[in-house]
């Protein structure tokens, strides 16, 4: 009897992980390690009123991170496209979230944005205590106003929305986001990474399909991939220690492992120099001082 596809699938993952046993292990050690991080942060030591920006880094790291799993299982059943696709969604994920760190205003307007799209859901008391944030701690009339129709339990008008939508386009483009925090050396890397994740992320539209074939010469862009992936990773647990140090509590050297592994560390946190001094964290607490820096 010929193997099925679900057989295949079965036969390309024991051949992945023996093929890539070391880069397979780092991934998975670092994923439950960060897990525990993630949820000993969130469930004890966070405060109960975060702003937008705030918000928002917990629901990308935690989707980030399922994304991450999702792309390590495609690739170790010889599926790449579907994991280059996921692959990116981190990448938009992680430089959006260092955006919204950098610009409390335009997370708010994406907050905005999202709650008065919810129109048959309540504006429940979680809601109401961002509101609240957002009314005390914002200085855009705009903002404030549409806040405070919402803490009344009052969605907006289409009209509204529309108007809402004008006040901050550039957190929905990709290139818009990195030209406004990066330098234009980091912007270079940072599109580098996305030329990797974007060569083939359709598969087939050029010819070079990938999915459920390995040769010899398909190695190189495996282990391309892996790398990718592990990169993704530390820059995920980095964004996420950026947005939350003073609260993070579990600490662990098991994420120098990547960097030891890959010879860099992560270069999404911003760094143009309006924004660089918001991020001045002591990462000697968490990685060793010859791990910061990455490789030009």
């Amino acid at each position: 009897m010929n193997p099925t596809f679900f057989d295949y699938l079965e036969i390309f993952n024991e051949f992945f992980m023996n093929e890539f046993n070391l880069e397979t292990s780092l991934f998975e050690k670092n994923v439950n390690h960060f897990r525990l991080m993630y949820e000993d942060t969130i469930s004890i030591r966070i405060p109960k009123e975060l702003h937008p920006s705030k918000i928002f880094a917990l629901i990308f790291t935690r989707t980030n991170l399922n994304y991450l799993i999702g792309s390590y299982h495609s690739l170790r059943n010889g599926l790449p496209s579907y994991s280059l696709m996921g692959l990116r969604v981190v990448l938009e994920s992680i430089t959006r979230g260092y955006y919204y760190l950098c610009e409390e205003n335009s997370a708010c307007v994406s907050y905005l944005y999202i709650l008065n799209q919810m129109k048959d859901v309540p504006i429940d008391s979680k809601d109401i205590i961002i509101l609240k944030s957002i009314i005390k701690n914002i200085d855009n009339p705009d903002i404030v106003k549409i806040a405070e129709t919402n803490l009344k339990n009052e969605r907006l008008s289409d009209a509204e929305m529309s108007e809402l939508n004008k006040l901050d386009k550039s957190s929905r483009e990709f290139k818009s986001i990195i030209n406004k925090i990066y330098t234009k050396t980091r912007q270079k890397k940072i599109r580098q990474i996305w030329a990797v994740l974007s060569r083939y992320a359709h598969a087939g539209t050029l010819g070079r399909y990938k999915d459920l074939s390995y040769r010899d010469e398909d190695r190189g862009y495996y282990q391309e991939l892996l790398n990718t992936l592990l990169l993704l990773l530390s820059g995920n647990i980095i964004f996420f220690i950026e947005s939350f140090y003073p609260y993070i509590i579990l600490k662990s050297q098991y994420f120098e492992s990547i960097f030891e592994y890959l010879n860099l560390y992560p270069m999404f946190t911003p760094n143009k120099s309006k924004y660089s001094d918001s991020f001045n964290f002591n990462s000697a607490e968490f990685f060793r001082s010859d791990y910061l820096g990455f490789k030009v």
